[in-house]
């Protein structure tokens, strides 16, 4: 049984992204949203899915890569241990392999030799747009000088600019002959170099772009800025924590939200950011706003289940007891995971133990209807504990313990019934 919900877990999970996913930046509330009607747990853990708290960077759509399509759930760029100097490159142009190994004394001979310092792959890749992509400052350099076309795009519409901006090469050579217009060109998913920056977390870069008058600003197809971008943290991966107060410093504003009205914290409390939030929360950053599913910074950040980030959300006046449009708050999402620390934190907080959904579901009903699968009654007890109506139903007219059923043996059961507690407790 369990082998059947793991694979129909995982089979919900990648059409959800599909459906979620459309080019542009990765949209946690369309994920959800798509998600929801499926399954509504991991068989791996009672913890929101792993790929929920990285980009899927979907290189043959939104990433402007001139590398071979990844056949995988996740783009390799999520990979901690990844090393990008152990690629293969996937062009026959002579040019452009010598510029993705920053070999400037083969790019001198290839272009004495009559090789087109702008000639295209297939893809519309460019010799820059590597040497850009792989941090070859000496090369990139030497092609300007040499009349490469900075403004050249690929077939998604990138740059040379963006794949600086985006892997942390040398923005600052490219930006000295653009004019700010040209800096805030636009890709096929309404992305700029600076969108790039944020996302990828190069705090440089972001500052040559501003100084080059490119805008801080600017929204993306899904209506995402730089410093929504940054606020999903890929600079954790990189170590590039500075981007965040590089953003905020050139005037990132804390208050944007995307389409769907997701702010820069709500991102950050999902993904449990402390760093992120703290910054956004001193510069005024409302842990109450909400998007368009009434979805607040408090109610990501239980679902997340990060206590530290949750305490920092309640600690300046988060509202844990905040309505969704689906009738839900963050302790049904604290207890559907199993979040126990999460959970007791909400309830010293005030939030209502027995707020039912619009499916007129309850807390205890959530953490029996996932805690059981994985034998995990502690979230139920506590709970209890607080005074859960055992005898409340949901729209199917069945309570918790109804959902539970009668195995005595079952924690959850036990926990509900008064005849099992925590060993801890």
């Amino acid at each position: 049984e369990m082998a059947r919900f793991s694979s129909a877990f995982a089979a919900a999970a990648l059409l959800a992204l599909i459906l979620a996913h459309d080019g542009s930046a990765f949209s946690m509330t369309g994920f959800r949203a798509a998600l929801r009607p499926t399954l509504r747990g991991s068989a791996e853990s009672r913890s929101p899915i792993v790929g929920l708290k990285c980009e899927a960077d979907a290189e043959t759509t939104d990433t402007p890569s001139g590398l071979p399509p990844m056949p995988k759930f996740f783009s390799k760029w999520d990979d901690p241990n990844y090393d990008p100097t152990k690629d293969v490159v996937d062009t026959d142009v002579p040019l452009q392999i010598a510029a993705f190994y920053g070999d400037v004394e083969e790019m001198a001979k290839l272009v004495k030799e009559g090789a087109d310092v702008n000639e295209p792959n297939n893809r519309g890749w460019t010799a820059l747009m590597y040497a850009c992509r792989y941090r070859h400052e000496e090369a990139v350099q030497w092609l300007i000088d040499n009349g490469a076309d900075i403004k050249m795009s690929n077939s998604f519409g990138a740059t040379a600019l963006m794949q600086a901006a985006h892997y942390g090469g040398p923005t600052h050579l490219l930006t000295k002959h653009l004019t700010a217009e040209e800096v805030d060109f636009k890709n096929v998913f309404n992305w700029t170099a600076f969108t790039w920056a944020g996302k990828g977390g190069h705090a440089d870069s972001a500052r040559a772009l501003a100084a080059a008058g490119g805008d801080v600003n600017h929204k993306n197809m899904k209506g995402s800025t730089p410093l929504i971008e940054a606020s999903t943290g890929q600079y954790e991966k990189n170590g590039n924590q500075d981007i965040v107060p590089t953003l905020l410093e050139l005037g990132g504003d804390v208050f944007a939200m995307s389409d769907e009205g997701d702010t820069p914290l709500h991102n950050a409390a999902y993904l449990g950011f402390t760093y992120c939030l703290d910054l956004l929360l001193k510069e005024g950053a409302d842990p109450n706003a909400v998007n368009k599913l009434k979805e607040s910074p408090v109610y990501n950040c239980a679902r997340g289940g990060d206590p530290e980030a949750l305490k920092m959300l309640l600690d300046v006046g988060g509202d844990p007891n905040i309505v969704t449009i689906d009738g839900r708050v963050a302790l049904h999402e604290a207890a559907r995971w199993g979040k126990v620390e999460v959970v007791n934190m909400l309830l010293e907080a005030g939030a209502d133990v027995n707020i039912a959904d619009k499916n007129m579901s309850t807390p205890l009903h959530e953490s029996v209807l996932w805690g059981q699968p994985w034998d995990d009654g502690e979230t139920t007890y506590i709970l209890m504990q607080a005074g859960a109506k055992a005898d409340a139903k949901n729209k199917d007219g069945k309570t918790a313990l109804d959902l539970a059923g009668d195995d005595e043996e079952d924690e959850c059961v036990g926990a509900i019934k008064g005849t099992w507690e925590p060993e801890a407790w």
